[in-house]
């Protein structure tokens, strides 16, 4: 499967905040063995901030 996208995790918040999405960022991570090389999300101003705090190493596309 080079070269494919597998959609692992989806996240459905009542907020928007990156504060919400910094608390759903830590709840992924704690997952034994869970090292993602990459992260798609949508537009929001909170994901964009949360993913530059808490993944800084993962490319953010």
């Amino acid at each position: 499967m080079a070269n494919a996208i597998i959609p692992l995790v989806y996240g459905l918040l009542i907020g928007k905040s990156a504060e919400d999405y910094n608390l759903f960022f830590k709840k992924v991570l704690e997952q034994d063995n869970f090292q993602p090389e990459s992260i798609m999300t949508d537009f929001e101003t909170g994901t964009i901030k949360s993913v530059k705090d808490k993944l800084p190493n993962i490319l953010h596309k």
